[in-house]
């Protein structure tokens, strides 16, 4: 599948494109900060614990960059980097900040909890991938305008 669009800095030279790359990691840094801040005067403005409005309004911020990457992959026709992107953001949100935590201080848990949590966890992820395995080799197609598969001639 050919792109939709022409990449904007395709033609710029290597010294542009890092220069791109460092004012946009610049612009992320400041809107980050802005982000946080807002939702701190948000929550203090409200009543509302800083704990639920970085579950939620935080969460939602930095989820939204990958979820771009995602259906942009998934346009594209890259349907691979939406998954691995999918999933290895669950294994670096979970594994990297628990881990983190767990280094600076022993976190006060049960032992059957986390067994369970982690089991749940390894499902879960496993249940994605088998979900998100090539459903044309199945003989189903999904068309661009609905959201029930079509089968194939092959199948049923």
């Amino acid at each position: 599948m050919e792109l939709l669009f022409s990449p904007p800095f395709a033609a710029l030279p290597l010294w542009a494109l890092l220069l791109v790359i460092v004012v946009a990691l610049l612009v992320l840094a400041k809107g980050a900060d802005l982000l946080v801040g807002e939702a701190v005067v948000l929550s203090e403005r409200w009543g509302v614990p800083k704990i639920v409005i970085g579950a939620t309004i935080v969460s939602l911020g930095t989820t939204l960059p990958e979820a771009a990457v995602s259906v942009m992959a998934a346009i594209n026709g890259n349907p691979g980097l939406a998954l691995g992107n999918a999933v290895g953001s669950v294994i670096t949100d979970c594994g990297l900040i628990l881990g983190l935590c767990a280094l600076i201080r022993p976190l006060p848990l049960e032992a059957r909890v986390v067994n369970r949590q982690g089991w749940l966890q390894l499902g879960s992820g496993v249940a994605l991938v088998l979900l998100c395995l090539p459903w044309s080799n199945l003989g189903v197609t999904f068309s661009r305008g609905s959201s029930l598969p079509q089968w194939g001639a092959g199948c049923w």
